[in-house]
């Protein structure tokens, strides 16, 4: 097949968009891959990227993409499998991998562990500045590395930038993102099956009451986007109005395109299939109340990315 992109004049390759006018010959992967792979063996051009990967957003797909490249879909394993990291490692040293098998990523705990820095065993220990914030009290949960926003451990931001490296991320419209974790929910048996205004507004009620007081709960997968002055996602000190942490931002909603022109922009032979999306269809919608409420918890991720408030 031959897959072809549209010239965006004057488009930089942090906006996350195509960049050139190029057709390329890509080979299928397999049934169920969610990656195409152009015939040429994979290169990276001088520059190499890093992925920061925010919970919910499409991150697995991303990263499944890149360790299908390097090891093929055979040696994908189960989500959470270590040894198939380290195949992937012993198959190919160099390339860098992103989410759970990029090994560049450091943490300043000293004994390495999968999360960063202490959070594991103590709080957060918090600036005097947000002391008083919202969305954090005392901290007793912890975050795997790869999702930790990398500016609550400075050695883990650095790390993103070794050897050179540019970084980019995935974002999403908030309430689809916070639907999407109550169907994750459901699907890994934590909470029951059901598709109703109703069960949606519970989740929602439950899952910012938690947010607010535990920020790093669920694996950092309720954590906002952008939203200062506790989240450093995409944002230095998660101000949207300071440089970016994450220099590519790109969106779920058009994520293919997105991400193969970023991909293209950079010289790597990366093409991403088909988004995986969540398992089940589900319509319900909250309740306005509800919905008011993840427009106001998440409001800096709907300004931020210029996406549109509802009219309550």
């Amino acid at each position: 097949k031959i897959y072809q992109r549209r010239s965006v004049p004057d488009m930089k390759p942090w906006h996350a968009l195509p960049l050139l006018l190029r057709s390329f010959s890509a080979t299928p992967q397999p049934a169920g891959s969610q990656c195409m792979l152009q015939t040429k063996s994979m290169q990276a051009s001088d520059a190499c990227l890093s992925f920061i990967h925010i919970p919910k957003t499409g991150g697995t797909t991303v990263e499944d993409c890149k360790r299908e490249a390097v090891g093929g879909l055979e040696e994908l394993g189960e989500i959470g499998d270590w040894n198939t990291c380290a195949s992937l490692r012993g198959k190919d040293p160099v390339t860098r991998l992103w989410g759970m098998c990029d090994d560049q990523l450091l943490c300043s705990d000293p004994l390495g562990s999968l999360e960063c820095s202490s959070l594991s065993t103590e709080p957060v220990r918090l600036k005097p500045s947000q002391e008083q914030s919202p969305l954090c009290s005392v901290v007793s949960t912890s975050c795997s590395r790869w999702h930790l926003p990398p500016a609550l451990d400075e050695q883990l931001k650095a790390s993103y930038h070794a050897g050179a490296c540019h970084t980019f991320c995935v974002v999403r419209e908030p309430l689809s993102r916070l639907k999407s974790e109550w169907l994750y929910r459901q699907d890994i048996g934590e909470l029951a099956d059901a598709c109703s205004s109703e069960a949606l507004d519970v989740f929602i009620e439950t899952a910012l009451a938690k947010a607010r007081s535990d920020m790093l709960a669920w694996d950092c997968h309720l954590m906002p986007q952008a939203r200062p002055p506790l989240v450093y996602y995409v944002f230095a000190a998660g101000d949207r109005r300071r440089e970016r942490i994450c220099e590519h931002v790109l969106k779920l909603e058009t994520l293919e395109e997105d991400f193969d022109g970023l991909m293209q922009g950079y010289g790597l032979s990366l093409r991403l299939g088909e988004t995986r999306r969540d398992g089940r269809n589900c319509s319900a919608e909250p309740s306005k109340k509800m919905r008011q409420l993840v427009q106001d918890f998440y409001s800096e991720d709907y300004i931020a990315f210029g996406y549109p408030f509802t009219d309550i």
